[in-house]
């Protein structure tokens, strides 16, 4: 088993958020809650992709509004990946050992990537961003493709109560392409293609009002997650 690292550089990835078919995307929809991810302790000194090589997991997760999961790696340190995914936990067997690759970009917003694998490959990739590989995960992970695409979709409606920074925010869809299969998913949108289930959680473009500077959201996360092994089974 190779470091994880090479998923940064092995496969083609494009990220596609937006649909031009009628009715395939709900225009209206808001955004879902993004994946958060991050290692605990990490500072602006560390280099921004930080790959673990056959480290194993503790049985159960500290929980919280980011659940915090302890890995070991080979020599014996101790460390808490804080990890959360609207579509549920790590998808991790206690004691089992995996290679992880975590990106992360300091600040507010805060993209964050990555990638977990095991004997059999690609276990789970997700990232968060402020814009399809702007940040994070700019090659994607191995043997699929994902594009943002814009659609027909206009403006949605800003609640009289809204955040004034936003001046305008248009939903995409996320199309994913896997061994010749392409889904397009809109927000909180769910598709299998071969043996993993994708999820768009956001996707959109956000125009923001000059009166606010510093005002910042992650417009596109995503989760792509094995759910059967080799042999297309689960």
């Amino acid at each position: 088993m190779r470091g994880a690292a090479r998923f940064f550089l092995a496969g083609i990835l494009s990220l596609g958020c937006a649909d031009g078919h009628p009715g395939a995307v709900d225009c209206s929809a808001a955004p879902g809650k993004p994946v958060t991810v991050f290692v605990e302790g990490t500072t602006d000194a560390d280099p921004r992709v930080r790959s673990f090589h056959g480290v194993v997991f503790g049985s159960e997760p500290v929980p919280g509004t980011v659940p915090r999961y302890s890995f070991t790696g080979p020599d014996g340190t101790v460390r808490r990946l804080a990890f959360f995914d609207p579509d549920g936990p790590l998808p991790i067997v206690a004691q089992r050992p995996y290679d992880l690759a975590v990106e992360m970009v300091m600040g507010e917003p805060s993209p964050g990537a990555l990638l977990l694998s095991d004997a059999e490959g690609l276990v789970l990739a997700a990232a968060s961003d402020t814009g399809l590989g702007k940040h994070v995960l700019a090659a994607g992970p191995p043997g699929f493709t994902l594009r943002l695409d814009d659609g027909d979709c206009h403006g949605r409606e800003r609640p009289r109560d809204g955040n004034p920074c936003f001046a305008e925010r248009v939903n995409l869809v996320l199309e994913v392409t896997h061994e010749g299969t392409t889904v397009r998913l809109g927000h909180g949108g769910k598709a299998r293609l071969g043996a993993y289930e994708v999820s768009c959680h956001a996707a959109e473009r956000v125009k923001y009002s000059p009166r606010c500077a510093d005002a910042g959201v992650l417009t596109v996360s995503w989760t792509i997650r094995r759910v059967a092994g080799a042999s297309g089974r689960p």
